[in-house]
């Protein structure tokens, strides 16, 4: 005589079966549920590597153009620094046509732009910046790009991180305007690779390498 489960008119062992089935098929859902539910860890992103400014980077500017700056505002080992009324520094007199090596430098100069130029962006470059936090990445505007206020740069942490501006346009940094390192962020991380003319004005705190 069989024993009959009375909720269903199916045997005991095949009601066990069918019970230990629907527990494993469960078992098996809840597992994927929980998978899906748990964020996964990201791997650390590729490092940026820093803009290599080759025998350029042993001088404090070297020019293959002209660069307006505004009054108070300076060029490092230029004759001229900005007093008085904006001025304008032309190709080699930041440093002299007579120094050793500024040909080289100048070279250098022409293949670090090309290098910030080639870098992947990471993200879009605001129009207007003033405002902004930025973390290490490869920042692009196809237009051009201004500075009205506060700018920071936050390296979360790293010193070694880096911080790319890529502009295909004019760049402008207004009267009086700041730029901000925390936590860890270095000026010689900061790279600015401009096609169009740069102004900095009067007063200006800039952090960088245009």
């Amino acid at each position: 005589m069989s024993v009959i489960d009375l909720r269903a008119d199916v045997p005991l062992e095949r009601t066990r079966s069918l019970r230990m089935s629907s527990i494993a098929t469960i078992g098996v859902v809840i597992s994927t549920l929980i998978v899906a539910l748990t964020p996964s860890v990201a791997s650390a992103a590729t490092p940026i590597a820093d803009v290599n400014l080759g025998t350029a980077a042993s001088f404090s500017s070297v020019s293959t153009g002209a660069l307006t700056v505004g009054a108070g505002a300076g060029v490092a080992g230029s004759a001229v620094v900005g007093e008085g009324a904006a001025s304008t520094v032309s190709p080699d007199a930041a440093v002299g046509a007579a120094v050793s090596g500024i040909a080289q430098a100048q070279a250098d100069v022409d293949a670090a732009y090309a290098d910030a130029a080639s870098r992947t962006p990471t993200g879009p470059l605001p129009a207007t910046i003033d405002g902004q936090t930025f973390v290490t990445g490869v920042y692009y505007s196809a237009g051009a790009v201004a500075n009205a206020g506060t700018v920071t740069f936050d390296a979360q942490g790293d010193p070694d991180a880096v911080f790319i501006f890529q502009i295909d346009a004019a760049f402008n940094t207004a009267a009086a305007t700041t730029m901000t390192l925390i936590n860890g962020a270095q000026a010689r991380h900061i790279y600015w690779q401009v096609l169009g003319a740069v102004t900095i004005g009067a007063g200006a705190t800039f952090i960088g390498t245009i």
